[in-house]
């Protein structure tokens, strides 16, 4: 063994450790650099579709007065409009309403039939509600066996 090799035996796992936090930082930087990317494009995005409405906005209100309409050229007012118009995610248009179809068959009708009868249940094993009160007894006036003696201490 060199003792370039007897030095990384004895520190293994500090170089191991050291190594996954490489690499789990180098994955954090280049997660965040990607998200960075996707954030700017959104908002760019965001920003030719606000200038392209208020355009919208403005021609309408010009036909709607009756005047010729004089609409700002969108190339000029989004910077690099080309490169924003494919969506790299299909967005589904809807079509046109097709005709109506034949109606459906009408659902069946069901109507219950009674079931047979159950056996007869078993009585209740609740209590029924308390009687009144009795009578209190007589006082005893019979004493009782006698008790065995206490011993003294």
């Amino acid at each position: 063994m060199t003792r370039t090799e007897r030095a990384l035996a004895g520190h293994w796992r500090s170089i191991a450790v050291l190594c996954w936090l490489l690499a789990l930082s180098g994955a954090a930087v280049i997660g965040w650099s990607w998200y960075s990317q996707l954030a700017d494009e959104v908002d760019k995005r965001g920003v030719a579709v606000g200038t392209l409405a208020g355009d919208v906005r403005v021609l309408r209100a010009q036909v709607q007065a009756g005047e010729v309409p004089k609409a700002p050229d969108p190339s000029r007012a989004v910077e690099d409009l080309p490169a924003h118009e494919r969506v790299p995610v299909p967005i589904p248009v809807p079509g046109e309403k097709g005709e109506k179809g034949d109606p459906g068959k009408p659902a069946p009708t069901i109507t219950p039939s009674p079931g047979t009868s159950g056996a007869p249940g078993r009585d209740s094993t609740v209590p029924g509600p308390s009687g009144a009160p009795g009578q209190p007894g007589a006082d005893s006036t019979v004493p009782g066996p006698q008790g065995e003696a206490g011993r003294e201490r």
